[in-house]
């Protein structure tokens, strides 16, 4: 058998099924992928406690093993190793932070391809200048970089000083296209609005100045649910009773109905200080569901503030400016409820998982 005739299998290296925009882009990728020459696999450093709501397909398994742990680029080389030996082309695809590291040391001195997709804007490495020259030597080790948005792309060049002989290329988020649906607060079959908000429970998100906002419009605002789970989640409770908000704010931990929530909210808040796409952005959108965004890098992408179903907030850490921007699009929301919701509908549907995955098919079969 040639070379080019090989089957190709796609190894997609990602730290947990359970989470949002990187998890689900990995799990739906690992599905929809197949075609007559790829083979796909997804693996897991760690099994989260909500497993079984996750449905987990045969081609999805765990590392068992703690993401600090070098022991994972020994157990990672091993599967690489095994693979190999089977006859077929192997192509590693790494998600997020430890598995960028892990994947590039475990196949070194391979006969594999490797690849990366950078997710986020920023984070904590690039605070620290003396990280840039291990990260050089790191995103070198990938055959391509795969940026989620412009936004992202952009930050990555600015962080590593030049784009590396084209090694960095763009394949846009694609998202899960949810049912469209009237919102309640608009039929009369609710008062107040209802608010939603889909993430990790992280200080990037910025669920804090969310929670503020909604104190200063209490009298205003029926529920606002955060669906998600993270380290942040104790300080997030302690501000609820701090303003005393219980019963008005809900964290709902990670739900895997998500879609139950985007359609039964009125207004989407997505008050992130950074995003490398706003995944959420559009599936809640999708519903026909309008959003409130931090005016950042990423989300910039995706949710257009010519569309009228859209409210950007330029001041995105102070709570007073989302509390105005909330009036502001309650009143217009009031006004021509069917317009805003297919408008956020008409602008989901320019980023469909079809799209990105044939999009990521084409990579691949380039290597």
């Amino acid at each position: 058998m040639s070379v080019g005739a090989l089957k190709k299998r796609v190894i997609q290296v990602i730290t947990s099924p359970s989470g949002g925009g990187a998890e689900v882009l990995v799990r739906e990728l690992g599905s929809l992928l197949g075609a007559d020459n790829i083979i796909s696999e997804v693996i897991y450093f760690k099994k989260p406690d909500d497993v079984r709501a996750l449905e987990l397909s045969g081609d999805e398994f765990f590392l068992h093993n703690s993401l600090r742990s070098p022991s994972a680029i020994f157990k990672l080389r091993k599967i690489f190793r095994e693979r190999l030996r089977r006859g077929e082309r192997l192509i590693v695809h790494a998600h997020l932070t430890w598995p960028f590291y892990y994947v590039a040391l475990a196949s070194l001195f391979l006969s594999l391809d490797i690849v990366y997709t950078e997710h986020n804007t920023s984070n904590r490495r690039r605070g620290f200048r003396v990280l840039r020259v291990l990260d050089r030597f790191f995103y070198s080790r990938y055959r391509k970089v795969i940026c989620i948005s412009e936004g992202v792309k952009t930050s990555l060049v600015r962080w590593l000083g030049k784009d590396d002989n084209g090694r960095l290329v763009t394949i846009g988020n694609g998202s899960r296209m949810y049912e469209y649906c009237d919102r309640k607060v608009v039929r009369g079959l609710r008062k107040k609005p209802e608010l939603v908000s889909v993430g990790s429970l992280t200080k990037q998100k910025g669920f804090s100045t969310a929670i503020a906002a909604i104190a200063l419009l209490r009298d205003e605002i029926g529920c606002y649910v955060i669906v998600g789970e993270g380290p942040e989640r104790s300080h997030l409770m302690a501000l609820v009773h701090k303003n005393k908000l219980e019963g008005k704010v809900v964290l709902a931990g990670w739900r895997s109905d998500v879609e139950d929530f985007y359609r039964n909210a009125d207004i989407q808040l997505i008050p992130s200080h950074w995003e490398g796409f706003g995944l959420v952005a559009v599936e809640g959108m999708s519903t026909g569901l309008p959003v409130i965004a931090s005016d950042v890098e990423g989300l910039r992408d995706v949710v257009s503030s010519e569309n009228p179903s859209v409210e950007l907030v330029t001041d995105f850490k102070n709570p007073r400016s989302w509390s105005a921007a909330l009036k502001n699009v309650i009143q217009r929301f009031s006004a021509s409820p069917d317009d805003i919701s297919m408008a956020a509908r008409r602008q989901a549907e320019k980023f469909s998982m079809e799209r990105m995955v044939d999009r990521y098919r084409q990579m691949y079969n380039s290597l």
